[in-house]
């Protein structure tokens, strides 16, 4: 039979080595945990770094980066005025043949002349303005859609992986006014017409700069007896 001060003895050295197992054990969950919270960190900003996105913001977001609709007032200006000078040549030329008196259905000829040259007038505004109001371009920071239609709206996207070419089309007048159509070629042989695109150039670098990023999926980190696994990236 064991003696008090040996069971004594016994029972201290027993609750030592179990607060040494539990001081051990907490103090390697803590760095475990401290651990993940690192990488977490890490893997975030990682993300953010590899898909070029400015800080504060989540790889899941979609950032607008540029939004638009046809410019059409170069256009509405450019056709009134020559409406404008249709109307004075004409005028002009009526007065000259003195035929401004000259009845067509009971009405004046220089009236039917007015008549027509407003419809034309309108018929070409209406044009402009249906093309400004069926169309709107956003571009994000991972893809390009357009939006066609008034009362049946169709919406066609582009992303970086079928995406091939485009090219920026101008005139004479739409260098003047900075603007111009941009044509975008997919990877199914499919065009996409931009049109009457203000700042086109600079719209087109913005498209360029997108569609070319590179874009990979990583896998969040795993730890195993504290120890991180190394992060797996794999392209899209």
């Amino acid at each position: 039979m064991l003696n008090l001060p040996l069971c004594i003895s016994l029972s201290i050295s027993h609750s030592s080595a179990r607060a040494l197992w539990l001081t051990c054990s907490l103090s390697k969950c803590v760095h475990v945990q401290m651990t993940r919270a690192c990488l977490n960190t890490q893997y975030g900003i990682g993300m953010m770094q590899v898909l070029n996105l400015p800080k504060g913001t989540s790889g899941n977001s979609r950032l607008v980066l540029w939004t638009g609709k046809p410019w059409i007032l170069p256009g509405l200006v450019a056709r009134s005025i020559l409406i404008i000078v249709a109307a004075v040549v004409v005028s002009w030329l009526e007065l000259s043949l003195n035929v401004t008196n000259v009845h067509l259905l009971s009405l004046p000829l220089a009236l039917w002349t007015g008549l027509v040259i407003f419809l034309v007038w309108i018929v070409s505004l209406a044009h402009l303005l249906s093309l400004r109001v069926s169309n709107t371009y956003i571009l994000r920071n991972d893809s390009l859609e357009v939006r066609a239609g008034v009362l049946s709206s169709k919406s066609f996207v582009i992303a970086p992986a079928g995406f091939s070419d485009l090219e920026v089309t101008r005139s004479i007048s739409a260098r003047i006014v900075n603007s111009g159509n941009i044509i975008i070629r997919t990877q199914g042989e499919r065009d996409m017409r931009m049109e009457r695109v203000r700042n086109a150039l600079k719209v087109a670098d913005q498209i360029r700069e997108v569609m070319s990023r590179a874009i990979v999926s990583i896998r969040a980190p795993a730890i195993v007896e504290g120890q991180a696994v190394p992060i797996e990236k794999k392209p899209v």
